[in-house]
C-alpha cells in the first residue's frame, strides 16, 4: 500500500520533468474503452500521432529521437470511467502547434481530421482538453490523487518507450 510520502515522491519526481502541457483524454461512454489495456494502447497511438504531426512522417527514426515529445499518462477512473491525465514536454516554439491539436472535429473536408484532434479522430465520442502547466506540483498532485490506495505503478505510462 502506498503512503503519502510515496505519493509526494511521485509528485516531486514528475514535477522535476518540466512538463509544459496538461492533457485530459477521455474515451467516454463505453466500458470496454475504460480498460487499462485500451487506454494504454490509445495513449501510445495518440502520442505517436502528436509526434508525427510535430516532427513529420519519419518521427520514429533514430535521427529524430531528440525531437520526440516526452509524455506521461496516468490512468484514472478504472474500471468504469477510465481516462488519462497526461503531461507533455515540448519546446516553447511548438506550444501553439500542439495546442492546435485539440480543436473540435467539424466535418471540414479540407483538413485531415487526424490533425484537428487526433484523440477524437481515433476514439469516436472521445474528448480531450489541453492547458499549459503553470503549477507543476498542483497538476501532478491532482493527477496522482489516487496514488495512496494501492500499488499504482501499472497505471503510469512513460513515452516514448525508448527514452
Amino acid at each position: 500500500m502506498m503512503n503519502n510520502d510515496t505519493r509526494q515522491a511521485w509528485v516531486t519526481f514528475l514535477g522535476q520533468r518540466a512538463f509544459s502541457h496538461a492533457v485530459t483524454l477521455k474515451p467516454n461512454h463505453r466500458t470496454e474503452r475504460s480498460s487499462p489495456q485500451f487506454l494504454r494502447s490509445a495513449f501510445t497511438r495518440f502520442h505517436r500521432d502528436v509526434d508525427q504531426f510535430l516532427i513529420g512522417p519519419r518521427y520514429h527514426k533514430p535521427s529524430k529521437r531528440h525531437l520526440r515529445t516526452e509524455a506521461i499518462g496516468i490512468m484514472e477512473g478504472l474500471p468504469l470511467t477510465g481516462h488519462i491525465h497526461a503531461a507533455f514536454r515540448l519546446p516553447a516554439d511548438r506550444w501553439n502547434d500542439f495546442e492546435g491539436l485539440f480543436r473540435p472535429l467539424n466535418g471540414d473536408v479540407t483538413v485531415n481530421p487526424k490533425w484537428v484532434n487526433p484523440w477524437a479522430w481515433r476514439i469516436a465520442g472521445g474528448t480531450s482538453h489541453v492547458e499549459r502547466i503553470t503549477d507543476s506540483d498542483g497538476w501532478m498532485s491532482y493527477s496522482t490523487k489516487y496514488f495512496n490506495e494501492d500499488d499504482v505503478t501499472d497505471r503510469i505510462i512513460f513515452l516514448p518507450f525508448d527514452a
